[in-house]
């Protein structure tokens, strides 16, 4: 028996690939996940997979026993999938409308403008981003990412619960890096790579969820409420094992 999800998707992709004499690259087309990501898991590479590549391959290569195994290897983000009544259909509704936000930087900033500080009503979108930004601003109405509300002030979409393909995930930290001046006043931005046992990375970890936390915290605390509006991406992972050098090898 298979004791990680990355070996357990391996064997599935493997039995998958070869019943159904098919490839890793159609497979990645079916799914949409990322061919690397696929290539990686397959080879044997890729020890760490995340819910929602893990979900997206299952569901369609393993369909009758996709929930079992998710329940197995994700057992906390099920549980809070099931807690919130988010579905599969509406899992993959909300990333394709994020996928269409981070098509390009204009647009993303956009719908930051919009979704982050103060209430902001159309007249707002043209005085900040002209007249092009009249037409991003129908685009992403007609997409479903931002609404007309009944107050008159519009609405972007929002799913704290939504469980992003890597590529995504990668597209949102890149464009936040770019939408930030590094010399404004009050820019932090900090790079670290250090070599923890276990327990270090577990502490390293929590560390992050914390401020996560925080910063959800902060967010929602209406005092805090105001236009500046600040973008965060917080990445925390191991990237590779070293064995410690042995005696023989430092002479």
């Amino acid at each position: 028996m298979t004791d990680t999800a990355s070996e357990y998707l391996r064997a599935r992709i493997k039995a998958f690939v070869m019943e159904k004499d098919t490839s890793l690259r159609k497979l990645s087309m079916e799914t949409g996940v990322d061919y690397t990501t696929i290539h990686r898991i397959h080879s044997g590479k890729k020890r760490g997979v995340v819910f929602f590549d893990a979900r997206r391959i299952l569901s369609h290569i393993d369909p009758e026993n996709s929930q079992v195994a998710l329940a197995r290897y994700f057992p906390r983000e099920m549980s809070e999938l099931s807690a919130a009544g988010v579905s599969s259909e509406r899992i993959n509704k909300d990333v394709a409308l994020m996928q269409y936000v981070v098509e390009s930087k204009e647009i993303y900033d956009l719908f930051i403008f919009v979704s982050e500080g103060l209430p902001k009503a159309p007249v707002d979108v043209t005085n900040e981003f002209g007249r092009r930004g009249d037409l991003i601003l129908d685009d992403l109405i007609e997409q479903g990412a931002i609404s007309n509300g009944p107050d008159g002030y519009l609405q972007a979409f929002s799913n704290e619960f939504l469980n992003a393909p890597i590529s995504l995930l990668k597209d949102v930290a890149k464009l936040n890096a770019d939408s930030i001046d590094p010399l404004s006043p009050g820019c932090l931005i900090r790079n670290r790579a250090m070599g923890l046992n276990l327990e270090g990375a577990a502490a390293a970890y929590s560390t992050l969820a914390e401020a996560s936390a925080k910063l959800q915290e902060i967010a929602a605390n209406q005092e805090y409420k105001g236009s500046l509006v600040m973008l965060f991406s917080l990445l925390c992972g191991a990237h590779s094992t070293k064995k410690p050098m042995r005696s023989s090898d430092e002479n």
